[in-house]
């Protein structure tokens, strides 16, 4: 009877300890380290960008190397909310939508951030894509953006961004608001 409690027991003990460790890389995103990731391999494989930008009612599009991704991409490494003291600000789900895993990290009342809400979007267990909501407030102007960063295996099964996308609103004190809209398709 002994062997038999002490069995039920142990297994009670591994199903636990596996909970917990899913919910503790859960709670744990690093942005820096996967767009410092990104952004040294764009730079080792100097790709090829089609651009597709409209600020307003002007449009232009551009098929050509270039480093603006550089800019553009560390404006998203500088709002990393995976620093240990923003983790507790954020409510953490999970929700399955075919045929994605989809983690949703949302602000918590009362909580003031830049970031208010991003999504990681899973597909067989590998980053297919990040949704990223900005928003800032000051005297001068009033933003709000949303990045979303597509990735993609190259043929040696490598995840690479594939494409990002840059899409807001700028209101500045006194001033019209400006609409843009950055379209990125990135050729390796």
């Amino acid at each position: 009877m002994k062997s038999y409690f002490l069995i039920f027991i142990s297994i009670l003990f591994i199903f636990s300890s596996c909970f917990k460790k899913e919910e503790k890389n859960l709670k744990y995103f690093d942005i820096n380290i996967i767009l410092n990731d990104q952004i040294e391999r764009l730079g080792k494989y100097n790709p090829t960008l089609f651009r597709k930008v409209f600020i307003g009612n002007e449009f232009l599009s551009v098929f050509k190397k270039d480093n603006k991704w550089k800019k553009e991409l560390q404006i998203l490494n500088d709002l990393d909310i995976s620093f240990f003291f923003l983790k507790n600000f954020y409510n953490i789900s999970t929700k399955y939508l075919y045929p994605y895993k989809i983690s949703k990290y949302k602000i918590k009342k009362n909580i003031k951030t830049k970031v208010y809400e991003m999504n990681i979007y899973y597909n067989k267990k590998k980053l297919s894509k990040l949704h990223i909501y900005f928003k800032e407030n000051n005297i001068l102007y009033h933003s709000k953006r949303n990045f979303i960063l597509k990735f993609n295996k190259n043929i040696l099964g490598n995840i690479l961004i594939s494409s990002y996308l840059i899409n807001g609103k700028q209101a500045i004190i006194l001033n019209n608001t400006v609409n843009y809209h950055i379209n990125v398709d990135i050729f390796y």
